[in-house]
């Protein structure tokens, strides 16, 4: 998540500036936020049905379809494929927090539940504003577009290496005694 925040929340940012730099159609920022905030009230809907399925998996979906429209974006796709995917990552991003902080709170002992919780939002938080700074230097230099695919190869690329480690690394489970 702290991956996902440092990359994809620093770069959304630089999105009314690489819209004016692709001289995309008039109103397409419009629409892509109208996008994101319906994919966040979607997501929302899911995620309190969700229960404890899969936090983790949805979250790490949700990063890569980040990173998926973080480089559609920049790639002259058609604007309804990249609304689709921007809607997409949204509805899984909202779902998948959810879950994940409902997990988070319900897995961590009452006695510590809070310094855990303000732990991880700081890591999140951190990640946003080094990433704020740093794309925004990038596209200072090099443009909107170009610090806008930065961010989506290094989401991208950072959550298949999660996905993989996690693959690789998995813990077994405690059998359980008769």
């Amino acid at each position: 998540m702290a991956l996902r925040g440092g990359t994809f929340i620093g770069a959304i940012p630089l999105l009314p500036a690489l819209v004016a730099e692709r001289n995309a159609q008039v109103g397409a920022f419009a629409i892509l936020t109208a996008v994101a905030s319906l994919g966040l009230s979607i997501g929302a809907a899911i995620g309190a049905r969700l229960d404890r399925l899969a936090p983790w998996t949805i979250l790490l979906a949700s990063s890569l379809l980040g990173g998926m429209f973080l480089l559609g974006v920049t790639a002259d796709l058609p604007l309804a494929a990249t609304a689709a995917i921007y809607g997409l990552s949204m509805t899984a991003h909202s779902a998948g927090g959810l879950v994940a902080s409902v997990v988070l709170g319900t897995s961590v002992p009452s006695e510590i539940r809070g310094r855990v919780q303000g732990a991880f939002w700081m890591l999140v938080k951190l990640a946003q504003v080094g990433s704020a700074i740093a794309l925004g230097a990038v596209a200072q230099t090099r443009g909107a577009i170009e610090a806008t695919r930065t961010a989506g190869l290094v989401l991208v690329c950072g959550i298949l290496l999660v996905g993989v480690w996690g693959f690789l690394v998995q813990r077994p489970r405690p059998v359980q005694a008769e």
